[in-house]
């Protein structure tokens, strides 16, 4: 296989409107966080940022044999964040003026069975993965993740500096990302588990 972290975005697109899960998981990776950001300044709120977010990456997988980007990805990329975010804001506002009957629907008690089912898995896998890192690295990320600790309260309790911190939160979150995939093949799980492997990142610092 290419080395296809030295690809372009463009060159990658190509690969994923072909259906190449791998190449999209660079441009996932790739994009992810600056998404997440600039979501967040635009919604002011972190589950709408989520939300957005995440809605923008399960479309262009959905639709990457019809989407044709004849601009950079990346101010595409940049465009459609900016165009979901206001559908996200129409549809909570839609939500809001129409007065909805309730009723329970079978298959989607279903779907969310499986996905919590899915997450369960997830979660599972991420507990191994964690298990493998080297000492240092995972310290760091528990105290991340489990003991809910901020870059700089790591950093004065290691002695280390801060960007020492995220390096090694940065490289825990990739030996991560690249597990999920490895072991699903597809996208749906690693969209599912970005909250656990990005939140905490890109907001407590």
């Amino acid at each position: 296989m290419d080395n296809l972290q030295s690809y372009s975005d463009e060159s990658l697109w190509q690969l994923v409107s072909s259906g190449n899960e791998y190449a999209f998981a660079l441009l996932f990776d790739r994009y992810w966080e600056l998404m997440l950001k600039e979501a967040m300044i635009k919604t002011g709120s972190e589950q709408d940022a989520m939300d957005c977010t995440q809605e923008l990456f399960i479309k262009l997988w959905n639709h990457r044999a019809q989407l044709t980007i004849q601009s950079s990805f990346r101010a595409y990329i940049f465009t459609a964040l900016k165009h979901r975010v206001i559908s996200h804001f129409r549809a909570a506002y839609t939500a809001k003026m129409v007065l909805v009957e309730e009723y329970n629907d079978p298959l989607e008690e279903h779907t969310d069975l499986m996905d919590e089912v899915q997450a369960k898995e997830v979660a599972t896998l991420v507990a191994t993965e964690v298990e493998k890192m080297p000492s240092k690295m995972q310290r760091i990320y528990r105290m991340s993740r489990e003991q809910g600790m901020n870059i700089h309260a790591i950093a004065t309790a290691l002695d280390i500096s801060e960007q020492t911190v995220k390096n090694q939160l940065t490289t825990a979150l990739k030996r991560l990302r690249i597990a999920v995939v490895q072991y699903y093949g597809n996208m749906v799980p690693l969209l599912l588990v970005s909250p656990i492997l990005y939140s905490q990142v890109v907001f407590l610092t």
